[in-house]
């Protein structure tokens, strides 16, 4: 399965991409699930949460910019956008792909027919 970095060399002249990290999905105060490898408590401060960001970006490095969604979660609530989600947003501001949540709905291959049909 290609990875993100690979769809977007793939579509670097089409879309620009951003990742937002938002709340933890699975922190070790709230919902923690199975043997987690990386389990954190749940940041209460935006340096908190940037310490995170930057251990995923250590381990998961982007090819792109990853931004942080504020402490009141205002990204999350209007997108839905926990635990992950891959969307696509016009130029104009318009939600025009939004796929199932992750990690399930995590679909790469579906973002890239999507891209490949909607993009020049």
């Amino acid at each position: 399965m290609p990875s993100l970095n690979e769809l977007r060399r793939d579509f670097i002249q089409a879309a620009d991409f951003l990742t937002i990290y938002v709340m933890e999905a699975h922190a070790a105060d709230e919902w923690r699930m199975g043997k987690v490898d990386a389990c954190y408590r749940q940041p209460k401060t935006m340096e908190q949460r940037r310490k995170i960001a930057d251990i995923f970006l250590d381990e998961y490095p982007l090819e792109w910019p990853l931004v942080l969604d504020t402490m009141e979660n205002i990204f999350e609530s209007e997108y839905a956008a926990w635990p992950e989600r891959l969307y696509v947003i016009s130029s104009e501001g318009i939600l025009t792909f939004k796929s199932s949540p992750g990690p399930h709905g995590f679909d790469v291959q579906g973002l890239r027919a999507w891209l490949a049909d909607n993009t020049k």
